[in-house]
């Protein structure tokens, strides 16, 4: 986040002026030029003047006039006292936020072989992923399997969130999940009427991560939860996991021991991710289905969103301040020589 914060110093600094008000000498300017153009037109000999000499008085009023406008210039803006001052961000909540709603059922413990983890542990770290790509913001984490968890605090302090999902959905460390069932109908209601209360103001998309495996007697009671879910003006962005191919669960000792797969009917237990299952959610919502290997996709998709709102930071304390009225000091020395050095001609 500090980078991110780094990224913004441009927008923290403003150029001010310590006595503004000095500016009106600017007013002098058009009536310089006034002056010279009337004392030109009341020249003596005027005609002569035009004839024999017109282009030298004429080219000797506006090098005037230019000089002097140029020194009334610089003396303004030496007056006004420019600076350029930077300022810490201040310490406000940013407005960009994320919903995410992780299945923890059974099935997704099921083996990931490529990522050699379980699927779980590909969802904490496609959760993180997008968290990080999302950053500065506000997040929560929930979970469902039979029951519907409240796993995170609402909040933009990234070590929490990571510790949470490291240490609820990692296998080497002792958390509430993997459970037993899979109501996302329940927790879908849960979720959309959690959403209501004021600090979650502008949010409307929820991003789900599951590998999609819903019983099919909840068929009704999910289209119900999703009507119910967009009706709150909420939407669902499915993120799969898993694979095509089929997954199992593995068994292990205390030592890391393969001693085999998990067994239904005296054969091994095989998951699928069930894809069609979560584009009928995003669809049914007017979203988008992403792969667990979209990621980068999935975070630009939701940058894009007016729907996180957009990062905030206002002007904190004041870091620096550098004068910058000595810059006007040259126009006025060099104005101020070449009356000098050209006073003969000009004067």
């Amino acid at each position: 986040m500090t980078a991110v914060i780094d990224s913004l110093s441009n927008d923290l600094s403003s150029i001010v002026f310590g006595n503004p008000q000095a500016w009106y000498l600017l007013l002098a300017v058009p009536v310089i030029i006034l002056i010279f153009w009337n004392s030109w037109r009341k020249e003596r000999n005027l005609y002569k003047a035009l004839h024999q000499r017109g282009k030298k008085f004429a080219k000797r009023y506006v090098i005037l006039a230019v000089i002097i406008s140029v020194m009334i210039s610089s003396l303004s803006a030496i007056a006004a006292q420019p600076e350029i001052v930077e300022y810490m961000p201040a310490r406000v909540p940013p407005k960009r936020s994320c919903i995410m709603l992780i299945d923890v059922s059974n099935s997704m413990e099921a083996w990931d072989n490529v990522h050699d983890k379980t699927n779980l542990e590909v969802a904490a770290d496609t959760a993180w992923e997008v968290i990080k790509g999302l950053s500065p913001a506000r997040c929560q984490i929930f979970a469902y399997s039979g029951a519907f968890l409240d796993i995170s605090e609402f909040t933009d302090d990234y070590k929490h969130l990571y510790d949470t999902l490291y240490t609820s959905f990692y296998t080497e460390y002792s958390g509430p999940v993997p459970e037993r069932g899979s109501d996302l109908p329940n927790a879908l209601r849960r979720i959309s009427n959690w959403l209501q209360h004021e600090e979650y103001e502008g949010i409307t998309k929820i991003i789900l991560l599951s590998d999609g495996n819903i019983g099919e007697n909840q068929g009704p009671l999910l289209e119900e939860a999703i009507r119910q879910v967009t009706n709150k003006g909420l939407s669902i962005v499915p993120v799969g996991i898993g694979s095509l191919e089929g997954q199992r669960i593995h068994r292990y000792n205390i030592r890391g021991e393969l001693l085999g797969y998990a067994m239904a009917n005296g054969v091994p237990r095989v998951f699928y991710l069930e894809e069609a299952n979560l584009k009928k959610i995003a669809g049914l919502t007017g979203e988008r289905y992403f792969h667990q290997s979209e990621s980068e996709a999935l975070i630009e998709y939701l940058l894009e969103s007016d729907s996180l709102g957009k990062t905030s930071f206002e002007k904190g304390e004041v870091l620096s301040r550098q004068d910058y009225s000595w810059i006007f000091l040259i126009p006025l020395t060099l104005s101020f020589a070449i009356l000098l050095w050209r006073r003969k001609e000009l004067y």
